[in-house]
């Protein structure tokens, strides 16, 4: 079915993004990437490409490329809390602690029901 939507609109980014979970959950990251990063082209898509991205850069270290794609993401799609969350994560990696707990502050005032993201900011309040 993917394939079959790709070959009617090889810029259709939803059934990039879905065929890139197939091959990241096989293992083919380099796949997914290409698959990611041409859905970021298609120009009706939201910022899941870019999220996904980011989550495939949060794996293999890439932290700075990963608050890059956060961000564009956050910019198609707002203040979502997942993205939020993933933004405050990366900053907290990268040693920006200013930066993690406002964004994850900002994440806890949009959905206060966040035991994990509760934690990471008493984590960063605390060092």
């Amino acid at each position: 079915f993917l394939d079959r939507a790709l070959s009617i609109d090889p810029n259709y980014g939803d059934a990039r993004i879905n065929r890139s979970l197939l091959f990241r959950r096989r293992g083919d990251l380099a796949a997914a990437r290409r698959d990611l990063e041409a859905a970021t082209r298609d120009p009706r898509a939201d910022g899941t490409a870019w999220m996904q991205l980011a989550l495939l850069d949060l794996e293999a270290g890439r932290t700075a490329q990963a608050v890059t794609e956060l961000e564009k993401a956050r910019r198609r799609v707002g203040d979502r809390t997942d993205v939020l969350n993933a933004l405050g994560e990366s900053y907290s990696r990268l040693n920006d602690r200013k930066n993690a707990l406002a964004i994850l502050k900002k994440s806890l005032a949009i959905d206060p029901d966040q035991p994990n993201v509760k934690s990471a900011i008493l984590n960063l309040d605390n060092q």
